[in-house]
Parts: C-alpha cells; structure tokens; sequence
C-alpha cells in the first residue's frame, strides 16, 4: 500500500507536471487530417527520439516514459496516428480505426520529421516504436533508410 502512494505522488508530483511542459501541437497529414504531435526539447540535444505510439493509443500513455527518459541527452517528440488517440478521424465513429491505405501512417510519419522533428536541427535521430507503430516505424526506415540511425521495434505488430 505504501509503495502504491509512492508511486501516485511521484506521478503526480514529478511525471505529470513534466508532461505538462512539453509542447503540444499539430500538422495536416495526408489528404489534410490533423494529426497530434506533443515535443520536450533540449537545448544541448545531441539528436533527438521520435516515439510511434501502438494501436489505439495516444502519446498520453507515455507520459511516465517521457519522464523516464528526460535525463538522457535527446531531444523527445511524439505524434499520434490518425485515427487514434487526439489525432483526426476519418470516421465520424471515434471507436473505428479506419485508414484508406496504410502508406497514410509512413505518409504522416514523413512529414512530421521533415517539418517538426528536423526543424531542431539534430544531427543524430533514434526511433522507437510499438505494436502498429513499430510496423510503421519498420515501414518508414525501408522507405527512408537514412533518416535515423537507429530504431527499436517494440513488440512489432507484423504478420
């Protein structure tokens, strides 16, 4: 019970006051859907981590690894898909998943770093994705070998 406290006051008091001082915004992916994008920026980054949320969810969830990973000399940006989690439906139905073709996600994926991630200037860029992130993280390294140096799959969504 105590350790449960700890933990509830922790997050409380350190986690969520963290991710509340990333910055949140927005770009239009393809065909124009707005797709969620949330960054905690360093000013001595040597590179940068861009973070695929899995199926469904939404970079919310990741807010304690966020904080996990504040001491580490990396900038941290995240983007949920469309169709899931505070990004744009398709769909008028919030509970459909629905993407015409699944080049829409690599698509997404593209601009945002070409336009956020990239605008920060870093020279070394890391990928991390889970589930149906990381087949899209798999998807975009094939497309774009040289963009980052180095991904990790994280219980990849592949058949």
């Amino acid at each position: 019970m105590e350790e449960e406290r700890r933990f509830l006051e922790k997050y409380e008091n350190h986690v969520l006051p963290f991710y509340g001082s990333g910055r949140f915004g927005e770009f239009p992916g393809a065909g124009g859907l707005k797709i969620r994008t949330v960054a905690f920026g360093k000013k001595q980054a040597s590179g940068a981590l861009v973070i695929l949320p899995g199926k469904s969810e939404t970079y919310l969830k990741y807010a304690e690894f966020f904080y996990d990973l504040q001491d580490l000399p990396l900038s941290l940006y995240a983007m949920d898909h469309r169709g899931m989690g505070f990004s744009e439906r398709p769909l008028p139905d919030r509970l459909k998943t629905h993407v015409e073709r699944f080049d829409e996600y690599v698509e997404d994926l593209s601009t945002f770093v070409d336009t956020v991630v990239k605008a920060g200037g870093y020279e070394n860029l890391y990928l991390f994705g889970h589930s149906t992130g990381a087949l899209i993280a798999a998807a975009y390294m094939e497309r774009y070998p040289e963009t980052f140096r180095a991904g990790v799959l994280c219980s990849p969504f592949f058949n």
